[in-house]
């Protein structure tokens, strides 16, 4: 049943329901039923198909740790839950958003060069006029 708990869990994260992810990852409902009973269990091929879904660890499907995102253990929870509303929106959203934050580092990058163009320039007056 832990493993029911978790998974309902990772569903509830990605504001979802089980039924339309174990479709997904080629899971029967009826098989989604049993689980839900506590009846049987994933195999292992299942299991990686619904860790690599959500982007968690097996041990934590499996109750072997508390830790869903081992990898991103760094990661603070405001970004993590910035990260799952992002793979909430739509294709079309996500591109939007990615495409905004491509411009804005465009403009950043673009800022960063002109700041360093005008810090040389005023570098190499200085160094003139010491010449001089």
């Amino acid at each position: 049943m832990l493993f029911w708990e978790r998974f309902t869990t990772l569903c509830a994260l990605r504001k979802t329901k089980p039924n339309p992810i174990a479709k997904e990852i080629g899971v029967a409902s009826g098989t989604l039923s049993k689980w839900k009973e506590g009846k049987t269990f994933p195999n292992g091929e299942t299991l990686i198909k619904i860790s690599d879904y959500f982007g968690c660890s097996i041990d934590y499907l499996l109750g072997i740790s508390e830790n869903i995102y081992p990898a991103r253990n760094e990661i603070s929870q405001s970004d993590l839950e910035l990260l799952e509303n992002f793979h909430s929106l739509s294709a079309d959203n996500q591109n939007e958003i990615i495409h905004l934050i491509n411009y804005k580092l465009n403009q950043a990058e673009e800022k960063r060069k002109e700041t360093l163009s005008t810090s040389k320039k005023v570098q190499q007056d200085e160094s003139f006029d010491m010449l001089a």
